[in-house]
């Protein structure tokens, strides 16, 4: 007789010693033969017959209908957590388009890990990537992600793994990549617990690391009585590098000529900058970001091979005007003064 909970299946026992058939009354009670666990339905009955006839015994497993309904009940779960696997990406994408730092963040377990190959070290935790994604928004132009899910798998009821394609264009530079995302259910709530990320299409480049620097690129300019600067900054090739050149104009002569690199020194692990000027000084300097202002400790050579040292404080102020001044300054062992603060305003190129 078939049921919507189960089937009955007949078994023969055939006549046997008792202490064997009670053994295999056992097996059959318990299911170690086939991994099913049965009801035996009168288990004395049958034994007291051993010897004369066989024994019919009745055991209850389940039936096709009642894996069917269990198995329709898993997939619809899967179903309903795929649909709120696909909003969460549409909500990743969305967030990180719109730089809405803290939505973005959100998205992410506590522990969260993202790692890239272009990256030296992973960033670990929420507060590590809610620092890093600002950073990336506050100081790129054009900004736009695009990824293209190619797998969704799940490897348990709270864990899904997500492979695809990401595309990310900032400020008119593409990188493409591999990526493999997993996510944990948490609360009800599927959230990132780790990217890995693997670069297809990049040119080398620095350019993340130098996005706090991003500010000074463009045209600036300091006008004063007696002294007139002209400062313009743009990316090199690959953005590895940002390109300063100035002109310093005196009242009645040209002061001085001079080109700056800065880029990340990948021996040294920091920003670093090489500055040439028009009386045949070089100027190394290390650059390091403290509060609201950034600080390049510099060590001159100048044109008649003495040395020198100086530090520069750069605050920007707004979107438009930042602030400079000069400090700590020495030639050989003779201390120079300070010089005052200045303020550079953005020009149209």
């Amino acid at each position: 007789m078939l049921t919507k909970l189960g089937m009955k299946r007949l078994v023969r026992l055939h006549m046997l010693p008792p202490i064997v058939c009670a053994a295999t009354l056992g097996t059959i009670l318990f299911g170690a033969a086939d991994g099913q666990t049965g009801h035996l339905v009168d288990a004395q009955e049958a034994i007291n017959q051993i010897g004369q006839e066989p024994v019919v015994v009745e055991i209850e497993q389940p039936g096709d209908d009642a894996v069917l309904d269990l198995k329709e009940e898993q997939g619809s779960q899967e179903d309903s957590d795929r649909v709120a696997l696909q909003e969460a990406i549409e909500q990743y994408v969305a967030a990180f388009n719109e730089r809405d730092v803290e939505r973005f963040v959100a998205l992410w377990t506590e522990e969260a890990l993202y790692r890239s190959d272009d990256r030296d070290s992973p960033v670990a935790g929420r507060e590590a990537l809610t620092e890093l994604v600002k950073n990336l928004f506050d100081h790129s132009g054009d900004l736009k992600l695009l990824v293209d899910t190619q797998s969704l798998e799940f490897v348990s009821p709270q864990v899904a793994i997500e492979t695809g394609q990401a595309s990310v264009q900032v400020d008119g530079k593409v990188t493409e990549s591999d990526y493999r995302t997993v996510y944990v259910k948490q609360a009800g709530k599927w959230l990132i617990d780790s990217v890995n990320e693997q670069v297809r299409f990049k040119a080398p480049s620095r350019d993340w690391e130098l996005h706090g620097l991003g500010f000074l690129v463009g045209r600036w300019v300091y006008q004063a009585d007696d002294l007139a600067i002209d400062l313009r900054c743009h990316r090199s090739v690959n953005s590895n590098f940002l390109v300063r050149k100035y002109i310093v104009q005196g009242r009645d002569e040209l002061e001085s000529v001079g080109i700056q690199l800065i880029g990340w020194d990948p021996a040294d692990k920091r920003i670093k900058s090489w500055l040439f000027d028009s009386h045949g000084s070089v100027v190394e300097g290390n650059w390091e970001q403290v509060g609201d202002h950034w600080t390049v400790h510099s060590n001159a050579t100048l044109g008649d091979s003495e040395q020198g040292t100086f530090s520069v404080a750069i605050t920007p102020v707004d979107a438009n005007t930042y602030r400079w001044r000069k400090f700590n300054r020495s030639i050989g062992a003779t201390l120079l003064p300070n010089v005052s603060e200045i303020q550079f305003e953005r020009l149209p190129e």
